[in-house]
């Protein structure tokens, strides 16, 4: 297996809801940065020794992810006061059925990229999602077969 891994930053609003009770309640805001690594077999390089193009990854992402997040307000579902608010001033937000944390929003990542990938790049997969919420405080995310 060759890997390959492409650094991205995002900014992004969130707060945690569900009986969390500690400082993240409250509406705050991150300058993520995202490692994603994406893997395949040494016999699937493309005729020019890649995995894929750096570029084609920075599309991918910007694509399938970081278009929706950036500059975005990630809220739970079920925190419908902030989901009512943001509607009513018009303002961009992606909704996850739990809270937004860093483990919860790199899966999603994991998840979405996987998909563009399927679709363009059927023989790559993201192997690894890293999401920094700050520079000392990251979630990792492994894909299938890892």
């Amino acid at each position: 297996m060759i890997t390959v891994t492409r650094r991205f930053t995002f900014a992004a609003a969130h707060r945690l809801v569900k009986g969390y009770e500690g400082i993240c309640s409250s509406l705050h805001g991150h300058n993520y940065t995202l490692d994603i690594t994406l893997s395949t077999p040494y016999s699937t390089l493309d005729k020019h020794g890649m995995i894929l193009d750096f570029n084609a990854i920075r599309t991918a992402v910007t694509d399938g992810v970081l278009g929706k997040l950036d500059h975005a307000t990630l809220v739970c579902s079920a925190d419908k006061a902030l989901i009512g608010f943001l509607r009513k001033n018009h303002q961009r937000y992606v909704t996850f059925e739990n809270n937004p944390t860093a483990e919860v929003i790199a899966e999603w990542i994991l998840n979405e990229v996987n998909k563009v990938l399927a679709e363009k790049f059927p023989s790559c997969r993201v192997l690894r999602v890293v999401l920094y919420e700050t520079q000392n405080c990251s979630a990792e995310v492994t894909g299938e077969g890892s």
